[in-house]
Order: C-alpha cells, then structure tokens, then sequence
C-alpha cells in the first residue's frame, strides 16, 4: 500500500501544479479540477504504464528544451512567474 502511495505522489503533485487559478472559470472543466484531463494520454492502457497515461500528452506538448536536463510543471511556472516578475519590474520602474 506505501508502495503504491509513493508511487502516485508525483502525477499528484504534477497535477496540482498544473492548476491555474484564473478569475474566469475554464469551460472544459470544473472550476474547483485540480486535474486537467486534456494532459492524459488515453491511447496507452493504465495497466500498461500509468505514469503516460496521466501524464502522456502534458510530455508531448511540453518537450525538454535543449538548455535543459529535465524539464517538469515547475519549470513552466518559474518561467512565467519570471516574465511576470520582469513585467512588473519594467512598469515600476517606468513610474
């Protein structure tokens, strides 16, 4: 039972950092999902391998840049959390 714990502690994870929040709900899911279904691969078989199932068309669509070694939702987040940063940085300073 730990076992299986541990090993779905990371699509968990993956799945909650993948939640934007946004003042207007999304319309192909409800406004509380924390799981965004359009990252499953439903081609590949749970059984088969579970973690592509989940996670399958999240990889397809987010490949690992060529700077990088690895690349996961909290890469994406620091990205954009960056360029906000930076967006807000330019306009405070612009004042």
């Amino acid at each position: 039972m730990k076992f299986m714990l541990l090993a779905l502690m990371p699509s968990l994870f993956l799945a909650l950092a993948l939640k934007t929040y946004s003042k207007e709900p999304n319309n192909h899911q409800e406004p509380n999902s924390v799981f965004d279904v359009k990252n499953m691969d439903t081609s590949i078989k749970p059984g088969t391998d579970f973690f592509k199932y989940v996670n399958g068309n999240w990889m397809k669509n987010n490949p690992i840049p060529n700077d990088e070694s690895r690349w996961s939702a909290f890469n994406v987040l620091n990205e954009e959390n960056q360029h906000r940063l930076k967006e807000l940085m330019e306009e405070a300073s612009s004042k």
